[in-house]
């Protein structure tokens, strides 16, 4: 006889493991009571759940069909999978899944704000914050339905009503710093602002985990930077990057792996010889160091009546390395390699369809595809590349300054920072060999001072008419969603110009390292 009540203690524990985040132990027991209990689809759900925080998604996929396969009617699996795809960029399987959820159970919050981050992600703003707002309607305690729909509204220019929200999910939840930060990308701060008051006092708190402070640490720097105590402002900059280089544990030598890897696989390929091939879509990707301006190229262009900006997408590297696995020793010929670039190239440019059908012109501005250009030439010849670069010193402290959340590890150390803008000037160098006139540089410097002429130059590489649009890009509601988002709804100004120069510890290592 089976004994419902011991199975239910054995998920008691590994639930408290999970929590925990003891999640190999959670994956060894849970497989073992599998073998007792097969038919606990709790259980399996649990299973996906555990192999989702590892990384192993297929795995974690396999677990939430067979809780779905078991119950039908487990929505959490049938959420959690959609959670899956969505991190896949599997947009339409994982909007059936949220769907399907919801028609099971139309109050379900998870999947109604996990619909809306997707539709967020997409740029579907208003039907995302649609969905929030029906979340409200069930939690409106809930500090994540907030937090998302400051997202929301920020990335779509409504800052007093992001700033209105992420102070919502300040008050049912002050350690939940994310929202700190993200209302120190879209305050300028002066001595009694009350939310720098407020971090004042918070920093002081003994009750931070160093997750927290991460997030806390940069805000309130960048509040300091803005009030003039610049002095406080790097010591907290500093901090902020020591933390959170413990927190990762990152490897540099990965990296320069990586772009050794990618130069040899290309050395020996003929890339001006790749014949152009008509697309019903005309890609243009911007690539560059981060904060080197690429946020501000594509919202000049996204301004243009025919062109779609999509922000910062990270499909094209992730299926380059499902197919590539370039961080392993690559020696495959990758023009024999015809049905795979063919599955990306359609898979590519469904996803673009799926983003916008209407508009001709298409941008992808992930600034690290500066890695993938030889990819882009062979999957979309008639593509074009814009490569933003900056002064040194202005990028290596930006990057340093501020908190990424795609991945950026290398931005937390000065040295590293160095490293990474030698191995992009390496590969660019390599790409601008490799392709002709395929490629066109922006001096960052040399554009905020000749704005319109350079703005002609721009238009016409990419085969783009000159509309008055493109020069009142500030005016423009294109959706930004990277760190840029407030700076880039303001005329050109030069002061971002060697702004840095108080950092003058770091501006000496960039120099010595350079």
């Amino acid at each position: 006889m089976i004994n419902i009540k011991k199975l239910e203690t054995e998920l008691n524990k590994l639930f408290n493991y999970f929590k925990a985040g003891d999640y190999n132990y959670v994956i060894q027991n849970s497989k073992k009571l599998l073998l007792k209990y097969p038919f606990s689809s709790v259980l399996q759900n649990l299973l996906g759940n555990s192999y989702q925080q590892i990384g192993d998604l297929e795995n974690a996929k396999k677990s939430f069909k067979s809780a779905m396969k078991l119950d039908s009617n487990n929505i959490a699996a049938i959420n959690n999978l959609a959670n899956v795809y969505k991190f896949e960029k599997e947009y339409e399987k994982s909007k059936k899944l949220y769907e399907r959820a919801l028609d099971k159970k139309k109050d379900y919050l998870n999947a109604l704000l996990n619909y809306g981050v997707l539709e967020i992600e997409f740029n579907k703003h208003n039907d995302g914050i649609k969905l929030f707002n029906k979340c409200l309607e069930i939690d409106n305690k809930n500090p994540y339905v907030y937090y998302n729909l400051g997202i929301g509204h920020s990335e779509i220019g409504n800052f007093k009503e992001a700033i209105l929200n992420f102070d919502k999910v300040l008050k049912i939840d002050p350690f939940l710093t994310e929202a700190d930060q993200k209302i120190s990308l879209l305050t300028k701060y002066d001595s009694l602002n009350k939310h720098y008051l407020d971090m004042k006092k918070k920093v002081m708190s003994k009750d931070l985990k160093n997750n927290k402070k991460v997030m806390l640490y940069y805000a309130y720097g960048k509040a300091l930077e803005d009030v003039g105590n610049t002095e406080e402002s790097i010591k907290y900059v500093r901090e902020a990057n020591k933390i959170k280089s413990n927190l990762i544990n990152y490897d540099f030598s990965k990296d320069a792996k990586l772009v050794e890897n990618i130069i040899r696989s290309f050395e020996k390929i003929n890339l001006k010889n790749i014949k152009e091939k008509k697309s019903n879509k005309k890609f243009i990707f911007i690539v560059g160091m981060p904060r080197s301006g690429t946020s501000l190229i594509e919202q000049i262009l996204s301004s243009h009546s025919n062109v779609y900006g999509a922000g910062e997408l990270p499909f094209l590297k992730m299926e380059i390395n499902k197919k590539f696995n370039f961080y392993k020793n690559n020696n495959a010929n990758i023009l024999d390699e015809v049905d795979k670039l063919a599955e990306i190239s359609n898979k590519y440019q469904y996803l673009a369809n799926f983003f916008n059908s209407e508009k001709e012109y298409f941008i992808d501005k992930l600034p690290l595809n500066f890695l993938w250009i030889g990819f882009i030439k062979l999957l979309f010849p008639d593509a074009k590349i814009i490569y933003t670069k900056r002064n040194i010193e202005d990028v290596c402290i930006s990057c340093y300054k501020n908190n990424f959340e795609q991945g950026l590890n290398w931005t937390n150390e000065i040295s590293n920072i160095i490293k990474m803008y030698k191995e992009h000037s390496k590969i660019m160098d390599f790409w601008k060999n490799k392709t002709e006139n395929f490629i066109y540089t922006v001096e960052y410097e040399q554009l905020v001072n000749n704005f319109e002429r350079d703005l002609k130059k721009i238009l016409e590489f990419c085969n783009l008419t000159f509309e008055e649009n493109c020069k009142n890009f500030h005016k423009s509601n294109s959706i930004v969603k990277t760190l840029s988002a407030e700076q880039v709804r303001n005329p050109i100004y030069k002061s971002s110009i060697n702004k840095y120069t108080f950092y003058k510890e770091e501006l000496e290592r960039i120099k010595s390292l350079a």
